[in-house]
């Protein structure tokens, strides 16, 4: 068993309380960094995370694969489905239209007040822009 993190030394603990320290070796390391004495049968690793690549860990699990598992050894999971179908959010929608239409708005302003009075708002654009998102995309 190979674990990165601390929770290789419950895994010990788990190991030796079960009396298999004969068939399980526990390693802390990461897959990438670590070298076996041997090629391994099966290859049991959580993976996927959220979403299938959330966690980025595929391409360690390859990493193993390649390097660790016998020619006819297995990969638990060995399969993966991701099913994504397009969705809307209405009350988003309407969030950034009020927000790009608010910055419109702006833009309109400062040329009209720049063509017409010569005022250049341009150095409130910044903090015009935060508080407008601020508004109408963090808190609405």
């Amino acid at each position: 068993a190979v674990e990165a993190t601390d929770a290789a030394d419950f895994a010990q603990r788990v190991v030796t309380s079960c009396n298999l320290g004969h068939k399980i070796t526990v390693i802390q390391g990461l897959v990438e960094t670590i070298s076996l004495p041997e090629k391994v049968d099966i290859i049991v690793s959580e993976w996927m995370g959220c979403f299938l690549l959330r966690e980025s860990m595929l391409d360690s699990l390859l990493d193993a694969r390649d390097r660790f598992l016998k020619p006819d050894g297995a990969l638990y999971p060995s399969h993966a489905s991701m099913y994504i179908a397009p969705a809307k959010c209405v009350e988003k929608s309407r969030q950034l239209a009020e927000y790009h239409n608010a910055m419109s708005e702006w833009y309109t302003f400062t040329e009209d007040a720049k063509s017409a009075y010569k005022m250049n708002f341009e150095c409130l654009a910044k903090t015009f822009e935060m508080e407008v998102n601020n508004h109408l995309l963090r808190t609405a």
